[in-house]
This record gives structure tokens, sequence and C-alpha cells, in this order.
């Protein structure tokens, strides 16, 4: 066809649709080259085409602002008020620890929707779909925050207690997730929250899927792998897979809980401090403190406590249902004994028993515990505790390239916030507090006291005198992590026998699916994050935890 046959409106339809083919596939050639050049991400994770499609528009002068401010206002701002009614509620019902609902949480609440949104507003370095995504994800949180809050107000919830929690406060990147998702398999010693109970916390009936019920949460987890992983694949192909070079993420497994925290403050709490870096944010030493700091973790740690109490007390009632009905089933059946089947025989034998994870400890992981450790102990007091120690200098390298994998897939290449040194200052600051919080925790115990380090060994389980302290050296955890794992139950719980052959059965398999040989591994060093070992070096560190040749001194 000629081209002056085509009219006018054709003709500019297909010039809108080539400018955006062309930009597209030029932002994906500078993606590409950013990557080799600064990123250097093995098997980086992909957009696809949806997602450059609305990328396309990034730090548009009118329609990314069109678009934020009509998720902001359409999305977020009506569960945020519904949120605030759940909190007025609790307040008045008395039931909730204050400092959740109080009018000091609310206005908190309602300031970091507001600094989310300002961030968003003013950042240059993420790209629009993954500020979009934080605004799903955020109207997501403050929909289970409110369903959370709306359970705390049980009077069961309230009298209910938590004994003895078992805290790894770690500095990231020094083994504490194989360990913690390595312990976490002997689910007849520990609960924990699972992967899939963090993304996805209830169930249809809105109530979390029972930590006893081996087939429900099974099933829970093919849902979450379903619903979730396979559409942020869809999303960003590729992403998972890179992920496991570094971290991976599996519905089964146990995981951190920040993800909590995000429930209880309504904003993605990890998203938001990785991507929005501390270089994008005009506030005091680079920090929202209605996220970040003491205050906000005080917070987090109350809610932390709220929501295993109503893990704790659904497990109990929902045991007590299934009993009830289980005995309903057998009356029922009693008069004809043919309809009593096998199945029905075990399901009888199974709930006639008191429910099985009634006082167990929870064991519970987060690399910021190292930083708060004295606000976690005034909300635990009898709480457990396992540090590992790694040197510094592994550990920031280390997690600038995790924190880069994570979130490079949503970053602008070329921006200051999207640069590897970015990631590396970054780092460097969140290293030295937590070294910090980790010193000031030691010295703060008592010598003659359980937490204090003088009680502790990496070696010898036999000469640590603490039934509340574990501090093991990273150089030898990796070497025998099994072994790692026995000492965990011969210091921690003397008087009993330590794990079953069965749970170490289970915790060796998992551990032979988790070596690095068979998920990949991502290089990185110092250099490619543009930082030197003074930039975090911490001599204390080191004095208390570690000689010059890594090794933990006694």
């Amino acid at each position: 066809m000629p081209i002056h046959d085509i009219s006018p409106s054709l003709l500019a339809l297909l010039i809108v649709l080539a400018s955006i083919i062309i930009n597209m596939h030029r932002n994906e050639q500078a993606r590409l080259r950013f990557n080799e050049q600064d990123w250097k991400i093995a098997n980086p994770a992909k957009q696809s085409l949806f997602v450059r499609f609305i990328n396309i528009f990034n730090s548009g002068l009118v329609i990314e602002p069109i678009l934020l401010f009509t998720c902001f206002n359409a999305l977020v701002k009506p569960v945020l008020s519904t949120s605030l009614q759940a909190m007025i509620l609790a307040e008045q019902r008395g039931t909730v620890d204050p400092i959740l609902c109080n009018l000091k949480a609310r206005q908190d609440m309602v300031h970091r929707m507001d600094v989310l949104y300002l961030d968003m507003c003013q950042s240059k370095d993420v790209t629009l779909f993954g500020k979009i995504m934080m605004l799903v994800n955020s109207f997501i949180l403050l929909g289970y925050h409110q369903q959370f809050l709306t359970l705390g107000m049980s009077k069961e919830v309230a009298n209910e207690s938590v004994s003895e929690p078992v805290f790894i406060m770690s500095l990231p990147r020094t083994g504490t997730t194989i360990l913690h998702r390595a312990l976490a398999k002997d689910i007849k010693k520990f609960r924990c929250f699972d992967y899939s109970d963090l993304k996805s916390p209830f169930d249809k009936n809105g109530k979390p899927v029972p930590r006893w019920d081996v087939k429900g949460r099974k099933a829970k987890a093919e849902e979450v792998d379903h619903s979730l992983v396979g559409k942020l694949n869809l999303l960003y192909p590729g992403f998972f897979k890179c992920m496991e070079t570094m971290h991976a993420w599996r519905s089964e497994d146990a995981d951190e809980d920040w993800l909590l925290y995000s429930m209880g403050l309504g904003v993605p709490w990890l998203e938001y401090n990785i991507k929005f870096s501390y270089l994008s944010r005009s506030k005091p030493a680079g920090r929202n403190v209605t996220v970040e700091g003491m205050d906000a973790f005080q917070y987090n740690f109350a809610w932390l406590h709220m929501v295993m109490k109503i893990f704790q007390v659904n497990d109990k009632v929902e045991w007590e249902r299934r009993r009830i009905d289980d005995i309903a089933n057998s009356a029922a059946t009693s008069d004809n004994p043919s309809l009593f089947t096998s199945t029905h025989k075990q399901q009888h034998s199974f709930y006639r028993g008191p429910c099985p994870t009634d006082n167990l400890p929870w064991l519970i992981k987060d690399p910021p515990h190292s930083e708060y450790g004295t606000i976690l102990l005034n909300e635990f007091p009898d709480a457990k505790v396992i540090f590992l120690h790694r040197p510094l200098d592994q550990v920031v390298a280390s997690i600038s390239k995790l924190r880069l994998v994570m979130t490079a897939v949503d970053m602008i290449p070329g921006t200051e916030g999207s640069s590897s040194q970015n990631y590396g200052n970054d780092c460097s600051l969140i290293i030295k507090e937590r070294c910090r919080g980790m010193l000031e925790f030691t010295k703060g115990q008592d010598p003659t006291g359980p937490l204090a380090v003088q009680h502790v060994s990496h070696r010898l389980i036999e000469k640590s005198s603490s039934t509340r302290r574990i501090d093991l050296n990273f150089r030898e955890y990796v070497k025998d992590v099994p072994a790692a794992i026995r000492n965990v139950y011969k210091q921690f719980y003397p008087n009993e026998s330590g794990p079953s052959k069965e749970a170490m059965d289970t915790i060796s398999k998992y551990l032979e699916s988790m070596k690095r040989e068979k998920l990949g591994k991502q290089d990185y060093c110092l250099e490619d994050f543009h930082i030197a070992t003074e930039d975090f070096h911490s001599p204390e560190y080191d004095r208390m935890f570690l000689n010059e040749k890594g090794v933990l001194l006694v």
C-alpha cells in the first residue's frame, strides 16, 4: 500500500507503535550493557514485554505522576483507612499491645504511607513498574495488617504466652539461612514461619494453616508457588532461578520475619530499604524513622509477638475443632464398621493426643535482629540467641551482591542509586550499624549471665556453660553443619536426647539439596562495589568475635 494511501490516524498509530518498540529495545539494550559494565550479574532476570512497555514511561513528566497518584489514592488509601479503623477498635478493646494501635502508631502508619509515596515520586532510580508493584504490595500488606490485628484482639491471644523463642541474630550472609531452615525441618522440635505463611498467611477461612497440618501446609506451599511465584516469573522471567544463586526462596521452607514486619508496617520493608537507598532520601542519617530505627523495631517486635500468639492459639483451636469432628465422625460410623476405613482409623489415632505443636519453641531468623538485640530481649526476655561470625569483607561483598541480584530488575540502569557503588555504600553503612548493635548487645550483658560471650565457644560444646547463647564461627560452621545443628540441641536443651534420627535424616536431605554447586553461584568481590575494607572495618568486632584468622576468641 503506498504511504499516501494510509490514513493520517493509522499512520500516527504506526509511528507511536514503532516509537514504543524502539524505546523498549533501547531500554533493554541499555540494561544489558549496564549489567556487563557495572552490575555483573550472571544470567540476570529479565523484564517481560509487559513490564518493558510500562517502563518506557519511566520518569515521564505526565504519565508516571498520574499513574502513581491514581494507584496510591485508589488502592492504598482506602485499605489504609480500614487498617486505621481496626487500630482504633483494638485500642478501645484493650487486648492488643498499645504500641500497635495507639495514636502514635496510627500517626506513624499514615506517615509511612505518605513518605513511601513521596519517595516514589522523587526517586529517579526505580522503574515505574517497580514503583507500581510496591504500591500494590502495600495494598496487600495493609489488608493482612487489618486481618492480623482483628485476630489479635481476641482474649485467647491476649492471654497466650510465647516461651523461650530462639532467635538467630547474626549479620547477613553468615550461614544463617541454612541453619534456620535446617533446624526448622525438625517439626517436632521447633515451630517457625514458612515462606508460604509470610507471603499468604491466611486460608480461605481467614485463618493461618496449623503448623501440625502437614497436608494442609503442603497444599498452601503449592498454592503460593502457583499464585505468586508463577506469576512473578511471568513478569520477570528467570528471577527465582537467578535468586537461587544467592538466596533461594522455597514456599515450604522457613523464611525471615521481615515479611511479617512488612505486614505490621504496611510497606514492603526490604524492598523499600533497598530500592530507595540512603542516597535517595533526604532524611536524618538517611533513614525513615517510622520504618527503620529503634522505635520502628520496638513496634516490629511487638507485632511479631502478637502474630506468634495468633499462630499458637490457632494451632490449638483448630486441633480441638478437628478432634471434636473426629469424635463425631467416629460415632457416626460406629453403627456401620464397614464405613470406618483405614484413613478414618489413622485420623482418629492422630487427633487422640494433645496438640503436637503446643509448647514448641519458635525459631526465628532475620539479620536486623543483630542491630536491635536489646530491644528484642525487652520483648522476649527469656529468648535464646544464636550468632554466627564471619570476616566483614566477605559479609559486605556478599550482601551487596544479594541485594543487587534481588532488585536490579526494577532499577533504572545508569542512575546514581542503581550503581553497584551505591549498593556497596549502602551495605557498608548497614553492616557498620549492625556490628555496632551486636557489640552493644554483648557488652551490655552481665559478665556472669547466660548471654555473656565469655560463656560460649564455637568448637567444643563442652566448654560452653550457656543455655541461652551460641556463637559459631562461619569457617568452622560450614565444615560440618550437621555437627553445629546437634550442638544447638545439646547446648540449648541439655536435658533432652537431641535431634531424632528421623529429624537428622530430613535435615541431611535438605542440606544436600542446598549445596551451592547444585544451585549455581554469583562471583563478587569488594572491588566490584568500589568499596574498601576501611569503609566498614570494625576492629572491636574483630577483637570480640574474631581474630585475624577468623577464629572466634573464647
